[in-house]
């Protein structure tokens, strides 16, 4: 038997006691419990689920509904049977995160560039090049992810495999990514309303910054306000590339003016 079947076994025989991050949870926090203090983010208030009250603010317990407080975080190094996540996400939002992930600018915008210059042929020789490349990425590490399930982000198999130091190193790394993808991807919508002739009479600064209030007002919503955003994001996606496809096929038989 493990030892975590053995603690596991061991709270069972006390009384759980279930909290939340109110104001009542500090309280019931501090007084002396029988049993292990269990964390149910069901029993939030829906305002503190939505991300838009004071008490969604506060930290959470670092652990998974049903599993025992621990009073701390968990080492993101060391592989766990049951890694402490929150889990507020539904499977339908991290399968949709999954398909509106792939479809970004480079799609809508740079495809354009590379298919007047290379034309057909070569976008499609480029694409299943880097395809089959990302096809093996993306199944080692999910490989890696279910044989060492670690709580933290993908670093943490960098740091467990090579070094601390690469972890640290491709952390920053991919924080600079997306600290300069987040202006370039304002800056491509910002172009893309500018194909409107009303939007085009706006400065691009204008377009630029609605956006990125746009960005703010998602991350204030917390991880379920995120998770709502980019599901129907990513459904407006899905429908956009239909709506190119059938525009596609009737352009190239002949439709259209001219």
């Amino acid at each position: 038997m493990s030892s975590f079947d053995a603690e596991k076994d061991a709270s069972s025989k006390n009384e759980e006691t279930y909290v939340s991050t109110g104001p009542a949870a500090d309280h019931d926090s501090s007084a002396h419990h029988d049993g292990p203090v269990i964390y149910d983010p069901k029993k939030e208030k829906l305002a503190t689920r939505l991300g838009v009250n004071i008490e969604s603010f506060k930290r959470a317990p670092g652990t998974t509904a049903g599993l025992q407080s621990q009073g701390g975080a968990a080492d993101p190094l060391r592989a766990h049977e049951n890694p402490m996540l929150q889990q507020k996400m539904k499977p339908r939002h991290l399968n949709m995160i999954a398909v509106g992930g792939a479809i970004g600018t480079g799609l809508f915008i740079g495809s354009g560039g590379a298919l007047s210059r290379g034309g057909p042929a070569g976008v499609l020789i480029a694409w299943s090049i880097i395809g089959v490349m990302l096809i093996n990425v993306t199944q080692a590490i999910g490989e890696l992810a279910i044989v060492y399930p670690v709580s933290g982000g993908f670093y943490t198999l960098v740091c467990r495999f090579l070094d601390p130091s690469f972890g640290m190193a491709l952390g920053w790394n991919y924080f600079l990514q997306w600290f300069v993808t987040m202006p370039l991807e304002i800056t491509a919508a910002g172009i893309t309303v500018q194909y409107w002739e009303g939007a085009a009479r706006v400065n691009i600064a204008v377009w630029i910054t609605v956006f990125w209030l746009l960005f703010i007002l998602v991350n204030v919503f917390g991880t379920l306000g995120y998770a709502e955003e980019e599901f129907w994001a990513s459904l407006f996606k899905l429908a956009v590339v239909i709506v190119f496809i059938i525009i596609g096929v009737v352009l190239n038989c002949g439709g259209g003016d001219g």
